[in-house]
């Protein structure tokens, strides 16, 4: 090392001298070859100018805002195609509603419309005296064709019991209610079917027990129509029909002073008119919204 490399200095501490070695340091503008050579300072981290700090950073930026976009894009893909789901969903669902529906509004026109076609070409035949289940009887002409549309009134009812359900949820009808009602229409299907099932004069024939419904849905009904969504006239009908099962059930005791064993057809049927009418009148009530 040459003279101007080393050299001691005398410096005063404490009362004493104290020898201290001394090194210039390297100017500031002076780097070695291999720094220059590999673009890194003296903690070898990479230098950069401004304007390549500032490319990086927009690079940087750029891919982050590109995978954001991503990201997004896919999460509305994502979105689109639960709401699709959930848009065939509910369309399905209207559809199998509205189809039961339309199955409540046949009901009646099967119960009916079987005894208007055949009552008319039975020998002897009476609207008056004879009740429905006649014309199904064991031994009468065109029995199996009525029994069988006696079958389809029961399943048609069946079927409207389920469009009931979500169309007296959509009324704001409380499940109790609403769990009656259906039981109770699901009570006449089933004795529709029993009837057609097991015609005249077999016992089991309406079903027994299983056709309590049949004396349950006049007042069922208005009650499902108190505090809820139905519309006015749904409700009014609901009550007139409810006096026409009262009246029915008079005229059958005997307390009017008509006699029930002649006119057991022509009673039979102001009863049905309480029962039938109301599920095709309720179903349409749905479908129209």
């Amino acid at each position: 090392m040459t003279l101007f490399g080393r050299f001691f200095v005398g410096v005063a501490h404490d009362g004493g001298v104290v020898d201290r070695e001394w090194q210039p340091s390297a100017p500031a503008t002076h780097a070695p070859d291999s720094i220059n050579r590999t673009g890194r300072d003296w903690r070898g981290v990479a230098r950069q100018t401004p304007r390549e700090a500032a490319s990086d950073w927009r690079w940087t930026m750029g891919r982050q805002s590109v995978r954001d976009e991503i990201e997004t894009l896919a999460e509305v893909r994502r979105s689109a195609r639960t709401a699709e789901v959930d848009t065939i969903n509910a369309m399905r669902s209207r559809y199998l509603t509205s189809t039961m529906l339309w199955s409540g509004v046949l009901v009646p026109v099967l119960y009916f419309g079987a005894q208007l076609v055949r009552g008319p070409f039975v020998e002897g035949y009476s609207f008056r005296h004879n009740a429905a289940s006649d014309l199904g009887a064991v031994g009468v002409p065109g029995a199996s064709w009525f029994n069988a549309m006696a079958i389809a009134s029961g399943l048609a009812a069946i079927a409207a019991s389920f469009g009931w359900w979500h169309a007296l949820d959509d009324w704001a009808v409380g499940w109790i209610r609403r769990s009656l009602l259906c039981l109770a229409l699901i009570s006449i299907g089933l004795a529709s079917i029993a009837a057609g099932a097991f015609p005249l004069p077999d016992e089991r024939h309406g079903g027994g027990a299983l056709g309590a419904g049949l004396f349950a849905l006049p007042l069922l009904l208005v009650l499902a129509t108190v505090r809820s969504q139905v519309a006015p006239w749904l409700r009014r009908y609901a009550v007139a029909n409810l006096l026409l099962f009262v009246l029915a059930a008079l005229l059958f005791s005997g307390a009017t002073g008509v006699d029930p064993t002649v006119n057991e057809g022509a009673l039979q049927r102001i009863l049905a008119l309480s029962v039938f009418p109301p599920i095709a009148v309720v179903s349409a009530a749905a479908l129209r919204g």
